[in-house]
């Protein structure tokens, strides 16, 4: 019997959060355990939003498909697929619960984090909030966090 084991690091640029990391890591991990007959755990930078590890185990009685399978795992993650996924599952967020993505723009020495809860209604109305966070960025040097909340009344 064997074990075959390989370790993959890995950059999550688009995470603003722990929960939003440990969402992109269950959905990779599920779906390389759901594909594959493979152990799968994320094994370092816990701590870290934009960063993962995990590691792959898999066993065999034959050091060919060992190797085979841990060979797919590595083409599934460096071909996008499991990105396919999680494209779909933002899609389906912003559709069904009305968030308009975390981008973040970057003006000068400055960066925001924005959450819009509602999407522009066209092209011209999505440039012009993106003219007004910047504006607000650049002008308002002493702001280091804003957050608007409605209150029903």
């Amino acid at each position: 019997m064997l074990v075959a084991l390989e370790r993959f690091d890995l950059r999550i640029p688009s995470c603003g959060s722990l929960k939003e990391k440990r969402h992109v890591v269950k959905t990779l991990t599920r779906g390389i355990r759901a594909t594959f007959n493979v152990s799968v755990a994320e094994v370092d930078h816990h701590e870290l939003w934009q960063r993962t590890a995990i590691a792959v185990a898999a066993v065999a009685g034959e050091q060919y498909h060992a190797r085979r399978v841990l060979h797919e795992v590595e083409k599934l993650v460096a071909g996008g697929r499991p990105a396919g996924a999680l494209a779909a599952d933002h899609a389906w967020a912003v559709d069904g619960h009305r968030g308009f993505g975390v981008p973040t723009f970057v003006t000068g020495q400055r960066a925001v984090f924005v959450r819009l809860m509602q999407r522009p209604a066209g092209p011209e109305a999505a440039r012009s909030t993106l003219e007004r966070l910047i504006a607000m960025v650049d002008d308002w040097p002493d702001l280091n966090e804003f957050k608007a909340t409605r209150i029903p009344r």
